[in-house]
């Protein structure tokens, strides 16, 4: 994605590493966890073992034929809008600019807090992908960008509706609150928006909750909501923390809360594991979480009988709220090509499938498909349409 004039940073798009969002002693839990589980995903299933042996550009000759066959993104919006069970669709582009997304993003979640939604969802890439990869960058790195990028979207908010507009930046501990204050240089970085714990200390200083409570994240009963805001942006929670989010919601149910690049598509898949919180936590909080921006990059791998027998490539989910989910293919160059329109969420198999049929490689038959793919196609929450009590977190 192009560079960004304005802030002067390039955009990337990269996947969020489970870290960024634990502190202290629980990021080095959280990291070991991680670790195991991505070992057995690897051995076991296939669907996401391909993930890992991909490049960031696909065969130069097949991006060269996509390319001068295809449209991009840019070119279909402008075509009549796609219906879907009798609701018709639109669709953006890729922003350009991290002053293009942020102000997507807060066009989507005005949008959702006019209907009266209270629980969003934005998740993107906070750093560009060669920053990401670099050795030298810690998780409090990610979390600053992260802290950076959700006051320039509180600023958004207070520009669109006046001084008197409060956002509340929250974190999920006050030593991380107190590390963003000092990033920022301020626990107010701009007047309007506050940085604050969602487990603030006592009255007489000392932290709330006990050693095991803070070590394992399970601070319930210690969450206290502020007043006097109308804007709540959640950062750098992780799964066993994810908990302490229903809780605020539920002190404060009339007031919006943003899950801001929390990963939740990661995170979910730690639910029901030791330590973490059960499954249920998906069933009746995580489904009511409607995305409001999401754009989420995937790199995947096909072998084919024919040059170059290997071909690497990748796609983005994208999601603007109120228009649909779009399956984007990058024809390179920065370019994206639109495969798909949805007005529902698309598996991750179901996204696999349509950017690979979108390479347009030839069938290699049912057998060989299987094989590649493997037996398991789609996640536990993906499947549990029945358990769930909620679907918002699907449209």
């Amino acid at each position: 994605i192009k560079k960004d004039s304005e802030n002067g940073l390039a955009l990337g798009t990269t996947h969020l590493d489970k870290e960024s969002q634990c502190s202290s002693i629980r990021r080095t839990l959280n990291l070991t966890s991680n670790t195991m589980r991505s070992v057995s995903l690897l051995m076991f299933s296939p669907l996401l073992a391909s993930g890992f042996q991909t490049s960031r550009r696909m065969a130069p000759a097949l991006a060269r034929s996509l390319r001068s066959t295809s449209k991009t993104a840019s070119e279909q919006a402008s075509e009549p809008a796609a219906e879907a069970g009798g609701r018709e669709l639109t669709a953006t582009n890729v922003p350009s600019s991290f002053s293009m997304l942020l102000a997507d993003a807060q066009k989507g979640i005005a949008t959702a807090m006019e209907e009266g939604v209270r629980l969003m969802e934005v998740e993107f890439p906070p750093l560009p992908t060669d920053v990401m990869e670099s050795e030298a960058v810690s998780a409090y790195d990610v979390s600053r960008a992260n802290v950076a990028l959700a006051v320039d979207l509180g600023k958004k908010f207070i520009a669109a509706n006046g001084p008197d507009f409060k956002v509340a930046i929250m974190m999920p501990d006050d030593e991380e609150a107190r590390r963003a204050a000092e990033q920022q240089g301020s626990d107010e970085p701009f007047p309007g928006v506050k940085i604050l714990s969602i487990c603030p200390p006592n009255e007489d200083g000392s932290a709330s909750g006990n050693f095991f409570t803070n070590i394992f994240g399970k601070g319930r009963g210690e969450v206290r909501a502020p007043e006097g805001y109308d804007l709540h942006l959640m950062l750098v929670f992780s799964a066993q923390e994810l908990p302490q989010i229903e809780e605020f919601h539920l002190q404060i149910p009339d007031k919006p809360v943003i899950t801001f690049n929390l990963g939740l598509e990661t995170l979910r898949g730690d639910l029901g594991l030791p330590a973490f919180p059960p499954k249920d936590l998906q069933y009746r909080f995580l489904s009511r979480v409607l995305p409001v921006y999401f754009l989420r990059v995937r790199q995947y791998s096909k072998s084919i009988a024919k040059p170059p027998y290997l071909v690497n490539y990748q796609g983005a989910l994208f999601r603007a709220y109120p228009n649909g989910w779009q399956t984007m293919l990058d024809v390179g160059n920065g370019r994206y090509k639109r495969v798909g329109l949805s007005a529902r969420r698309p598996g991750l198999g179901e996204f696999k499938v349509e950017l690979s049929e979108a390479l347009n490689l030839g069938d290699e038959g049912k057998v060989n498909t299987f094989f590649r793919q493997g037996y398991k196609t789609s996640t536990w929450w993906e499947d549990a349409v029945e358990e769930e009590e909620h679907d918002v977190w699907r449209s």
